[in-house]
């Protein structure tokens, strides 16, 4: 599981996604993405080496906003063992424009916990067995 918190301020009050990705010299382009990358890809990559987008966009600037939190399940991206990079970014280009991120965190489930009939069980036949043995 991937967490995180992120603001994303727009005080251009307009988002506009450029089809040139995340060139900031590239017409009006106003935007937060939140991507995981291929090991390979370059930092700056919005083609093939974007393995899955997980933010993409801006929210209008308001004084009281703040953190939002966010939760991904990203099991089935990085289920292939190997190197994989996580990218905050922005193209800003039309007015100013607010990004943070905080409390960043990527947890490896446990696998799963068996059902107490299971357990019940498996004590009932290590049991069993103990008081056979010593009853030979």
């Amino acid at each position: 599981m991937l967490n995180f918190q992120l603001f994303v301020n727009n005080w251009a009050m307009e988002e506009t996604v450029n089809p040139a990705g995340l060139d900031y010299t590239a017409g009006p382009n106003e935007f937060a993405s939140v991507d995981i990358l291929s090991g390979s890809a370059d930092a700056l990559d919005t083609g093939a080496g974007v393995l899955v987008n997980l933010y993409l966009g801006a929210e209008p600037a308001t004084l009281a906003s703040g953190f939002a939190s966010y939760s991904f399940d990203i099991t089935s991206v990085v289920s292939t063992p190997g190197m994989y990079q996580l990218r905050f970014a922005e193209a800003d280009n039309e007015g100013y424009f607010n990004m943070g991120v905080d409390n960043v965190s990527i947890t490896l489930g446990t696998g799963s916990v068996p059902e107490p009939t299971t357990l019940a069980l498996v004590g009932f036949g290590a049991l069993g067995y103990i008081l056979f043995r010593r009853r030979k």
